[in-house]
């Protein structure tokens, strides 16, 4: 019983990670064509901050038939304000549906997210947070 007490919490260890891992994304090549749905929000991003070509993302695992490998909000990254003075973490948030063969969007708390073959995300707010660098700084 002891065995499989421990075998179980290590399962429950693994596999968040391996269920949903990070990766690279591309500001230009995936982020920006969503914020496109938030003009306003694209626009301020844009005038606010020096954007990097690649951030962090939430990776979708290979236990996903045709969306392994995929990558979807929150999409984070450093910037640094356009004066050069300050670094951030910029997140931009999306409400995920996860859209089936049939056309039937579910939301990730569906069991049926797995056997998906799209990915529709809607921009909803992003979030800046300075990074500690600036913190101890003042």
């Amino acid at each position: 019983m002891k065995t499989l007490c421990v075998f179980c919490l290590g399962l429950l260890v693994w596999m968040p990670s391996k269920l949903l891992a990070g990766g690279s994304v591309s500001y230009q090549d995936q982020v920006a064509p969503l914020l496109v749905q938030q003009p306003t929000l694209k626009k301020l991003i844009e005038k606010s901050f020096k954007l990097p070509d690649s951030g962090f993302a939430t990776r979708l695992g290979n236990h996903f038939k045709n969306l392994g490998g995929l990558r979807i909000a929150p999409y984070s990254f450093v910037v640094e304000s356009k004066d050069g003075k300050a670094k951030y973490n910029l997140t931009i948030h999306c409400e995920t549906k996860f859209k089936l063969s049939n056309g039937e969007l579910v939301s990730r708390d569906s069991g049926k997210i797995f056997e998906a073959v799209k990915v529709v995300e809607k921009v909803t707010h992003f979030t800046v947070a300075p990074l500690d660098e600036e913190k101890n700084e003042q």
